[in-house]
């Protein structure tokens, strides 16, 4: 996206067919001077299971160049968490940020807790960091001719 304009990180959720998901805790650190976190925003699956999202931001004490956001999913209803599109990050990219600049990494570290034990910590839980490109023109943006009627 480009400077001044917030974009959106998806958070997908794969797990397993035999394992139940319970909760999803998410730790994205990013520095905290070309973006800030501004708010989480509800997915398909979020919606269909009634979830409870909670986000917050901490600067890290060591480097107060960045900041860490804390995003804990917990399932509304009583059934685990199934796979699929869990929500967005949605981030404002400052309006200084230079454009074409390398991209900026999102370091993702995810916690992921049984459903029949909400504090079993599942083990073998891998998370893929994001990136934010900040570019000098804005995405095309398709549509279906069908549905702009």
């Amino acid at each position: 996206m480009i400077p001044g304009y917030t974009v959106t990180v998806p958070a997908f959720l794969t797990a397993p067919l035999n394992v139940e998901i319970g909760k999803v805790e998410l730790e994205v650190t990013y520095p905290n001077q070309p973006i800030s976190f501004q708010h989480v925003r509800r997915g398909l699956i979020s919606d269909q299971i009634d979830a409870q999202i909670t986000s917050e931001v901490r600067e890290i004490q060591d480097d107060p160049t960045r900041s860490i956001a804390r995003i804990v999913l917990t399932p509304g209803e009583n059934i685990p968490i199934p796979s699929g599109f869990l929500f967005d990050l949605v981030f404002l990219i400052g309006p200084d940020e230079p454009m074409d600049s390398p991209p900026i990494v999102l370091e993702n570290q995810p916690r992921v807790y049984g459903f029949s034990q909400a504090s079993e910590l599942l083990p073998n839980v891998e998370g893929e960091n994001g990136l934010v490109r900040v570019v000098s023109e804005a995405p095309p943006v398709a549509s279906c001719f069908f549905y702009m009627h």
